[in-house]
């Protein structure tokens, strides 16, 4: 009974440490300004935030809120990739990009409400 014991319980040891590994290869950063649509911004006035998501076909990879004006960065692996940024009640275009490993690309939001 212990001996079996022991072996079901090397057997899911061995299945978690599958899991677990990392099989990550080499990546490449995506990195970029993303600026709010606010017009004038008033002194004392709050920055609003705005949403990156990173695209890999229809698939969400990676996301982040920053606040208007901040740098965001994604680490990912080599390929093409779609770049877009949520603000409520405005929609800015898309931004392509192709990441290569070892390398960086950028894909700046600016604020086109100025």
């Amino acid at each position: 009974m212990v001996r079996k014991l022991v072996l079901v319980m090397a057997a899911i040891a061995l299945t978690l440490a599958a899991c677990t590994t990392s099989t990550a290869g080499p990546t490449g950063v995506v990195t970029g300004v993303d600026y709010a649509c606010v017009g004038l911004v008033l002194a004392g006035s709050t920055l609003p935030r705005v949403t990156v998501l990173l695209y890999s076909g229809p698939t969400v990879v990676a996301s982040t809120t920053v606040k208007s004006g901040a740098m965001y960065r994604f680490s990912v692996a080599p390929g093409s990739y779609k770049v877009e940024t949520q603000q409520v009640g405005f929609h800015y275009r898309p931004k392509v990009v192709v990441v290569r490993a070892g390398h960086s690309v950028t894909a700046d939001f600016p604020d086109y409400c100025k």
